[in-house]
């Protein structure tokens, strides 16, 4: 007859198996996830003293014949949606069909503090693209002039913007 001991051991034992092997198994799944964390290289397209917009560069890639990236809304006074709900930055997922010249709002997520930031006030996506053309002279147009014209290859991107921060 076992003690009791012995018992414990084995179930300590069949216990730490299991664990090291969910540990392994998340582990082996987290290398080969693609990697969707980047460093960001934010350009500034537009200034005043109560709101700035920049667009990411880094995060900038090609799909097909379309450019998608962020463009950050970031405002000194608290805004408010249509539902009523206040933030303070808007990050826009933007699409951009450069030789037909428009573009489409593709996702959004608004935030409470600055530059993107905060809790998460609000936050939507769209299935499809539902195509315009920006007006001349707008910000609409020059972040379609920067994400058109923009070199996709974000290694470069990264590192003149790593080669700054030294």
């Amino acid at each position: 007859m076992r003690s009791t001991g012995n018992r414990r051991h084995i179930r300590t034992e069949g216990t730490a198996r299991r664990l090291m092997a969910a540990f392994a198994g998340a582990l082996i799944a987290a290398l080969w996830a693609p990697a969707t964390v980047y460093a960001a290289a934010w350009h500034r397209l537009y200034t005043t003293a109560d709101r700035s917009v920049d667009i990411d560069l880094a995060g900038m890639h090609r799909h097909d014949d379309v450019v998608l990236t962020w463009v950050r809304f970031s405002f000194v006074k608290d805004q408010h949606d249509p539902s009523g709900r206040s933030y303070r930055s808007i990050l826009q997922r933007w699409a951009y069909q450069c030789a037909a010249g428009r573009h489409a709002l593709v996702q959004f997520e608004e935030f409470s503090d600055g530059e993107g930031t905060g809790k998460l006030v609000a936050a939507d996506s769209r299935d499809r693209y539902e195509w315009s053309y920006p007006a001349p002279d707008t910000l609409a147009a020059a972040a379609m002039k920067v994400a058109c014209g923009h070199d996709l290859d974000t290694s470069a991107i990264l590192s003149r913007s790593l080669a700054k921060q030294i």
